[in-house]
């Protein structure tokens, strides 16, 4: 158990909230767009948004007194990264915006979280206003690969892996071995160069229900996909520092184990 576990509960209550208010926005749950629902979020709120070139390690600005709203992002940084810090400073207006009026968030604020609850709570948001539940279950229902969640709402690697561990977690009250395990299963089945659109239907994942949870995961250690659990990382010469992982870790530890 994490020190941090009401701050997470409440910040997952928050992004639930907001999504509730905001979800009528969503059209079709199958071409959800991450940036498109934060934008229009933004618009909503009266929160105006600007862009600027900054260094590669500031990654986002938000500022709010009594004329404006206001968040920067770093123009300079790749859209999948842009957007979860758009969510990120959102996670800032929505929680924090009475009790502190200005946030400067840098790569290592997106990532080392052991030390700033703000932080861990604004990342936290950004995961599930991101990919909301219901968009990511309509996805899966849908028979989605891996790869094309990814491309459809524009978010990275490491962010969907780990939403849909946490996703897992929650929902099926796995352990986070357990999910990391079903997860790596769907990686490894949706990788593009098995040069077979239909490949990632074979993941387990699309066989899952809570009556069969067991033994899906009895299988899955007995199999060669046991010997993959280290997919998530393969062509990746070391783990990016604008990663999330270290979130839905704290998210896993502190609410599901």
């Amino acid at each position: 158990m994490t020190l941090y576990h009401r701050e997470i509960k409440e910040a997952i209550s928050t992004a639930y909230a907001v999504y509730k208010q905001y979800k009528n926005i969503i059209k079709n749950p199958l071409t959800f767009r991450a940036d498109g629902f934060v934008m229009q979020i933004l618009y909503s709120e009266g929160i105006y948004v600007d862009s600027h070139a900054f260094s590669s390690d500031l990654c986002g600005l938000f500022h709010v007194d009594e004329y404006e709203k206001t968040i920067v992002f770093n123009s300079n940084q790749p859209v999948e990264r842009r957007n979860f810090t758009l969510g990120h400073e959102l996670g800032h207006y929505f929680i924090h915006s009475e009790m502190q009026s200005q946030f400067t968030d840098r790569t290592k604020d997106l990532v080392d979280n052991s030390i700033k609850p703000f932080e861990i709570q604004a990342n936290v948001f950004a995961s599930y206003t991101l990919l909301p539940k219901d968009v990511l279950e309509e996805m899966l229902n849908a028979k989605y690969s891996f790869h094309r969640i990814k491309k459809v709402v524009k978010i990275s690697k490491e962010a969907l892996f780990w939403r849909l561990v946490n996703h897992l977690i929650e929902v099926y009250d796995f352990s986070s071995r357990e999910a990391n395990l079903i997860t790596n299963d769907y990686l490894y089945y949706s990788i593009k160069k098995l040069n077979n659109e239909a490949h990632h239907l074979n993941a387990q994942i699309f066989r899952l229900t809570l009556s069969n949870k067991e033994s899906i995961v009895e299988y899955l250690r007995n199999s060669d996909i046991s010997n993959l659990t280290g997919i998530y990382n393969q062509g990746n010469k070391k783990p990016k520092n604008n990663s999330p992982k270290l979130v839905i870790d704290i998210i896993k530890d502190s609410l599901f184990n």
